[in-house]
């Protein structure tokens, strides 16, 4: 499960990701449940991880 993903929250990257993950399930409403847009969710998993991170960081550095 995903946090929020209103684009406002995001980086431009995982906003491009977001969107074409919704492109997919919109356009593909029966095999978004046999894998069909999987790739693009692993996409997003990296992308929200690696803002995550570097939120995590931003506050350390700050909070020190």
């Amino acid at each position: 499960m995903h946090p929020n993903l209103a684009s406002h929250l995001h980086i431009s990257d995982c906003n491009r990701i977001i969107e074409a993950l919704k492109k997919c399930h919109d356009e593909n409403p029966l095999k978004k449940f046999l894998g069909h847009c999987n790739q693009l969710d692993r996409e997003l998993n990296r992308c929200l991880r690696e803002e995550r991170e570097e939120r995590r960081k931003a506050n350390r550095t700050k909070n020190t």
